[in-house]
């Protein structure tokens, strides 16, 4: 009996020093990882391109963003622009993907992935590209489905990676890479990428100006 007692008291004067010593470690902060240290996949976010059938352009990092819109003008002669600005609203609905309709079936109808929504954009600052004070931001899908391509909500303020072929109308813009190339711009100024790709996610929750800054850099390399 005796000799239970003992080991009792010694596992309890063990557990007492051990939890003693475990309250004295100071408190490690949770520190975001820096890019190369990113080895598991963001949260994943629904992506409306993922729904279409889309030739999707891979890119590694934002310098191939930046570079690739540069090298389109160059080669395409795209107008291309790269843009902080805001939702003011909704331009209207078109269909992007004609097909005749077929008249003997009720349940015919046009995919939300066939249209397209137009979005009016007040442009606050245009990092690339020649400077526009409004623009039309052009997005397939419907503004009431994310399907094609997922829609930001008016009044976001977003950073866009914008593209206009010969093709296009008027003003209407593209997006250069779909939801690569939209940032949201949350209230407190950090960021949110409408992409899982890691190159764009790792910017979630950063300051803008991390953003603005590597492309200000990209930019300065390519002259």
């Amino acid at each position: 009996m005796k000799t239970i007692k003992t080991i009792t008291a010694t596992m309890l004067c063990l557990a007492m020093i051990f939890a003693t010593a475990c309250s004295a470690q100071p408190e490690q902060p949770n520190e975001m990882p820096t890019p190369h240290e990113i080895t598991d996949p963001p949260a994943t976010k629904f992506m409306g391109s993922n729904s279409v059938n889309v030739l999707r352009v891979t890119h590694e990092s934002i310098e191939d963003l930046v570079r690739s819109a540069q090298q389109q003008q160059q080669i395409d002669g795209m107008t291309n622009k790269i843009i902080i600005g805001k939702v003011e609203g909704l331009i209207g609905t078109r269909e992007v993907f004609r097909r005749e309709p077929n008249e003997s079936d009720p349940s015919d109808y046009v995919p939300p992935s066939d249209m397209a929504s137009d979005y009016k954009i007040v442009v606050y600052d245009t990092l690339f590209g020649e400077r526009v004070e409004t623009l039309t931001l052009s997005l397939l899908g419907t503004p009431d489905s994310h399907l094609g391509t997922t829609k930001p909500e008016i009044g976001d303020g977003l950073l866009l990676f914008l593209w206009r072929h010969e093709s296009h109308a008027g003003d209407a813009f593209s997006l250069t890479e779909f939801e690569e190339s939209m940032f949201r711009i949350n209230p407190d100024g950090t960021l949110y990428s409408f992409s899982n790709e890691l190159y764009t996610a790792q910017f979630d929750g950063k300051p803008l100006e991390a953003l603005t800054s590597e492309i200000g850099r990209v930019l300065a390399v390519m002259g």
